[in-house]
């Protein structure tokens, strides 16, 4: 009789411990973690905070002010200027007393 009471009391317990287990492994797949409800959304926070005007490409209008002539005349001018000799710069020297001979 006592052997009776003891197996019922462990297939209880075992009992028991399945049911925990398996309710919390359901309760985990049926809720949404905070980390899959926000994912990716630092990265686009931080994409879309760099971005000055999102409208920036749309409705563009072609600049008119310079000709082609004009521009290739500054591009030459411009290329011309690093092609030009500079002058060496004068170099002064000034001491201070600083006189290391000993004297």
């Amino acid at each position: 009789m006592e052997e009776n009471i003891v197996q019922k009391i462990i297939i209880i317990i075992a009992i028991t411990i399945i049911f925990s287990v398996l309710s919390g492994c359901g309760h985990m797949s049926q809720r949404e973690l905070m980390v899959e409800k926000n994912w990716g959304r630092s990265h686009e926070t931080a994409r879309f905070s760099q971005i000055i005007n999102p409208d920036a490409g749309e409705g563009m209008v072609e600049d008119q002010s310079m000709d082609g002539v004009a521009g290739k005349y500054n591009y030459d001018q411009y290329q011309d200027d690093f092609k030009k000799q500079k002058s060496p710069s004068q170099i002064f020297n000034i001491n201070l007393g600083n006189d290391l001979s000993g004297d």
